[in-house]
């Protein structure tokens, strides 16, 4: 989970203007790929989401549609979430976040009550 942490803080560095380049307006990551960074896909890192679980994946029409992980990073065209049920690290894009709620206050492990 450090190296998660650890790619995200260079991600959002790199979003970031910088004194060592000699434009001090330009972030490196403008300066890389040759446009200004989008900053609407940034969000809280350890922040609640709820990934999109499509239909075909759905084991019957009152299966839940979302599952409950935590926001740990970015990926090209998408993000990085910790799923706490199978221990694992998934890329996904339908997110939804709630940034309100932080890893370390919610079990993201329970189910959620009705």
């Amino acid at each position: 989970m450090w190296g998660e942490a650890v790619l995200t803080s260079v991600y959002l560095l790199n979003r970031l203007p910088s004194r060592a380049l000699d434009d001090p307006k330009v972030t490196p990551a403008e300066l890389w790929n040759g446009f200004k960074p989008d900053f609407g896909k940034i969000h809280v890192f350890g922040s609640t989401a709820y990934v999109h679980v499509p239909s075909e994946d759905r084991r019957g029409k009152l299966a839940a549609r979302s599952i409950r992980m935590v926001m740990v990073g970015y990926c090209h065209n998408g993000y990085r979430l910790w799923d706490s049920r199978r221990r694992k690290i998934i890329s996904a894009r339908s997110v939804v976040f709630d940034e309100g709620v932080i890893l370390s206050r919610v079990d993201v492990s329970a189910e959620p009550r009705v």
